[in-house]
């Protein structure tokens, strides 16, 4: 898979369970900056958000040999026919 941000340390010492409850730290973060009309912040916890589920999921290809790609294009292929994409 080729990945969006640079391998971060946390994919060698976190659990699964420590990479979730981070992504949800990061998503709570996220709430808070747009709460408090800090859109700029939300912008970079967004980032924070991808890079730690990008994180969980180099893990995942690591540590139990899961196809981050077969997932991806599994999820596509449920999201077209549910139509949630557009078309433009």
């Amino acid at each position: 898979m080729s990945y969006k941000y640079p391998r971060i340390k946390f994919a060698d010492t976190n659990t699964v369970e420590q990479q979730l409850e981070h992504i949800r730290s990061e998503v709570v973060e996220a709430i808070q900056a747009y709460s408090a009309d800090k859109l700029g912040d939300m912008d970079i916890e967004l980032h924070d958000i991808g890079q730690s589920v990008e994180t969980l999921q180099r893990m995942r290809e690591e540590r139990a040999g899961v196809s981050i790609d077969e997932g991806r294009q599994f999820m596509i292929k449920k999201n077209r026919e549910r139509g949630y994409y557009v078309r433009k």
